[in-house]
């Protein structure tokens, strides 16, 4: 690494007092690696580029007859000394920098994901009335506090996030459920949990809430009552309407088999011959096997005669019906496969995902069963009238 960063000559030596002439480096201090014989009146050497602007010099005051010739030059400081005309480059490598280190303190770029019914351009004229624009200072705003005001400035926004990743503000919002639906009924009713979970935050716009942030409730639960007693005597019925997220766990599990069904070949064939004139087949496979599978053996073709004739050579094998066993990676896959499938197809279409964790195990008989393990953020409310 020091031979590269101060720099380094590689250079040929001619001449009959060669021995003289290393000593005399030697014993100068000049530091020399790599020697190498080329002949009885040449070698080669490497040696630093701060010492070989001294051995001029020393050849001179020592008198010594040697022709030294340059074969290479390499490292650091040699790229350094070819750059010291390019004064553009020089100056302008550090400007750059200077200038990149400056703009790093700045958000460049506002990426919004997450949107349906509020659209980006809203999102980014809500973070504009915030100060915060293309070009603003990382340190002129609480990334912290972002997020709660962008879902203040909005109802539709159930839950945000934000975060910097180099020059980008990232912003990632989940929607508020369309609660218009429960507005179409006519009866009375309340709203009760559909999921167990933990509640996370509750917005009652018709009714009484029977809990709040941080209580964990069980699927059936009532969260917000259409009841309302007014002095402990009179009470008022009303369709409740509202929206409680909450933190679900979710479990999906599924089992694969050791043994699938596949077709093997059972050892016995038929051998038949499939002819083709001007591409049309003329042929009948045996009928021999119920179940079977061809493949072609060999394969000649004619055309000396009026009509070019092709002669393919086939084998018929018998198939029978068996069951394998199928190695445990291959089980474990397909089983986490499936308990995907069964995630995508379950799972709300509005629930935000915030963990996942897949679990396999290898059961008694051989079978492989995954479970995958999601946690979601996600409105639990359920309108039941009464």
């Amino acid at each position: 690494m020091w031979k590269f960063l101060s720099g380094y000559v590689m250079i040929q030596a001619e001449g009959k007092n060669l021995e003289r002439f290393l000593n005399l480096l030697m014993s100068n201090g000049l530091d020399i690696k790599n020697i190498r014989r080329n002949g009885p009146y040449s070698l080669t050497l490497d040696i630093v580029t701060f010492d070989f602007y001294r051995l001029r010099s020393i050849i001179r005051k020592n008198k010594v007859r040697i022709k030294i010739r340059i074969l290479k030059k390499r490292g650091l400081f040699v790229h350094l000394l070819v750059l010291r005309f390019r004064k553009a480059l020089i100056f302008g490598l550090p400007v750059m920098l200077a200038l990149l280190a400056i703009a790093s303190r700045s958000v460049w770029f506002i990426n919004v994901e997450g949107c349906d019914k509020v659209s980006e351009a809203e999102v980014e004229k809500m973070l504009y009335d915030m100060g915060i624009k293309r070009g603003s200072l990382k340190n002129s705003f609480k990334l912290s506090t972002l997020a709660d005001k962008i879902m203040a400035e909005d109802e539709r926004i159930a839950s945000a996030d934000a975060n910097i990743s180099g020059v980008v503000l990232n912003i990632g919002i989940q929607e508020a459920t369309i609660i218009e639906e429960q507005g179409e009924r006519t009866g009375y009713a309340s709203i009760y949990a559909q999921s167990s979970g933990k509640i996370k935050r509750i917005v009652a716009l018709m009714g009484k809430p029977c809990v709040r942030a941080g209580d964990i409730v069980q699927e059936g639960d009532l969260l917000i009552t259409g009841e309302l007693n007014h002095d402990d005597k009179d009470t008022m019925l009303v369709c409740a309407k509202g929206e409680v997220i909450a933190n679900v766990i979710h479990t999906f599990t599924a089992v694969e088999e050791p043994l699938e069904k596949t077709l093997v070949r059972t050892g016995n064939y038929v051998d038949f011959t499939k002819v083709s004139i001007l591409g049309f087949e003329l042929y009948k496979e045996p009928q021999d096997f119920s179940l079977s599978e061809s493949e072609s053996m060999s394969s000649k073709l004619f055309e000396g005669g009026a009509l070019p004739m092709k002669l393919v050579n086939q084998r018929c094998y018998e198939l029978e019906e068996k069951e394998l066993q199928v190695d445990t990676l291959t089980l474990t896959e397909r089983a986490i496969q499936k308990a995907d499938i069964i995630m995508q197809e379950s799972l709300d279409k509005n629930a935000r995902i915030l963990s996942k964790k897949t679990v396999t195990q290898i059961l008694d008989d051989g079978s492989v069963e995954a479970t995958i393990i999601v946690t979601t953020e996600q409105n639990i409310a359920q309108i039941r009238e009464f």
